[in-house]
């Protein structure tokens, strides 16, 4: 009991959950009783410090932040106002405001669903939030310390609204206790010229945006070291992205993200160390090759005739949009060594037969086309061909397509490539 009504006074007051010495010691202060004005005044100076309330507040402004608090949504303009005159009349205090009006609307047998789930589900979240930090020493340490620790635990609770956005809170509540102890990085802009630029032992970023008149910035002999710390490059060219330029060395930083407004070349297999993954965002052509050890996802819109090829790396990804005739080809010439996932997305108008989708190597494989037609006159769109090879890793693979549809007067057909159904197991 003493444990949930300090869960329940951290919610009021804070915002959030507390740190573990600190949600122990109410608890023993409580030893199963309500809260005194003592404690509730404690708390509200604790609120006050954190910026959660303000001494300047008025009691109408208050009461929306209690609200807020509890419930995620800001009082009525009756509630301020009812709520308000008890506090300016005296019958309650600043100090002890926010756990009468949570004792008034969770104590009660007929609370509306829209007070009771909301705030119940806060705190359903909060226990799991509490669980993962007891065994998280350094995280309780940086809670313990407010500050940015503080915001990050408040906003893990303020996005619970709901039993449904509960469940999502709760399901990724091991990465948000993880955050309370990431330390953010430095930022660091390459120029147009040759850059040498050495990180920190936290987690940096690396931009090498366009320049004036859309020079790169990333160029020739360009060294980037990130140090420690998971680090990030990004790229942003609006023209064909050709590949790293000559002398371009990159060590210790883990993500690159390419972005282009056109097609996309990279190999991150020589001229890079440290690198477990690889993205790349273009518009109709991607030509990427990385090592085994580097996860790579290549994501190209308007995919169209143009050709997608993947050479090594370890777990794959490929989502190719807008294609028509457009092939896609993994492992051609180095198989990666993980999972291979492709999704192909067929535009067709009129007659369309979509390329081939060839797959060589990687552990579980899978591929799926979805076929559509903006031409409603009688027309056929044909998936294509879809052929996987194994390797001694191999030990499934998934290929999917849209159904067959027949061509009715005035809709387009799909059609379906004749074995390509099912999920088997692959042997080499």
């Amino acid at each position: 009991m003493s444990t949930a009504i300090a869960q329940q006074l951290a919610l009021v007051f804070m915002g959030r959950a507390l740190d573990s010495q600190w949600a122990s010691s109410t608890a023993n202060l409580l030893n199963g009783s309500q809260p005194s004005v003592a404690l509730q005044t404690a708390f509200y100076n604790a609120a006050v410090a954190e910026g959660v309330f303000s001494t300047s507040d008025s009691p109408s402004a208050l009461v929306n932040d209690i609200f807020q608090n509890i419930f995620g949504f800001g009082a009525s303009t009756f509630e301020q106002t009812a709520w308000g005159n008890l506090i300016t009349n005296g019958t309650i205090t600043k100090e002890t405001a926010a756990w009468t009006i949570f004792k008034s609307y969770l104590g009660a047998t007929n609370v509306p669903d829209a007070y009771k789930l909301p705030a119940q589900s806060k705190l359903v979240a909060m226990n799991a939030y509490s669980t993962e930090l007891a065994a998280d020493a350094a995280g309780n340490l940086a809670l313990a310390s407010g500050g940015a620790a503080a915001t990050l635990a408040r906003t893990y609770v303020s996005g619970v609204t709901s039993q449904a956005t509960a469940a999502t809170a709760i399901a990724g509540v091991a990465a948000s206790v993880d955050a309370l102890t990431v330390v953010p990085g430095t930022t660091y802009t390459l120029t147009a010229g040759a850059d040498s630029l050495t990180g920190t032992a936290n987690n940096d970023t690396f931009i090498a945006a366009e320049a004036a008149a859309a020079a790169a910035t990333l160029t020739v002999g360009d060294s980037i070291n990130g140090g420690a710390g998971t680090d990030t490059l990004n790229i942003t060219q609006t023209a064909v992205f050709l590949g790293v330029p000559v002398g371009v060395t990159v060590s210790s930083v883990e993500n690159v993200n390419v972005t282009s407004g056109a097609a996309v070349t990279i190999n991150t297999a020589s001229g890079f160390s440290g690198l477990t993954a690889l993205k790349t965002t273009g518009v109709g052509a991607a030509n990427v090759t990385a090592a085994a050890t580097t996860s790579v996802n290549v994501i190209t819109s308007e995919h169209a005739a143009t050709a997608v090829a993947v050479n090594g790396g370890q777990n794959v990804s490929v989502v190719a949009t807008g294609t028509t005739t457009g092939e896609i080809a993994v492992g051609g010439t180095t198989a990666p060594v993980g999972t291979v996932t492709v999704a192909k997305t067929i535009s067709g108008a009129g007659n369309v037969t979509g390329g081939a989708i060839d797959l060589k190597g990687g552990t579980v494989v899978s591929s799926t086309t979805t076929a559509t037609n903006s031409d409603l006159t009688g027309t056929t769109v044909t998936q294509g061909t879809v052929n996987v090879v194994g390797t001694a890793t191999t030990t499934a693979a998934t290929v999917k397509q849209s159904a067959t549809v027949a061509s009715v007067a005035a809709a387009a057909a799909v059609t379906a490539v004749a074995g390509v159904t099912d999920t088997q197991s692959l042997k080499p």
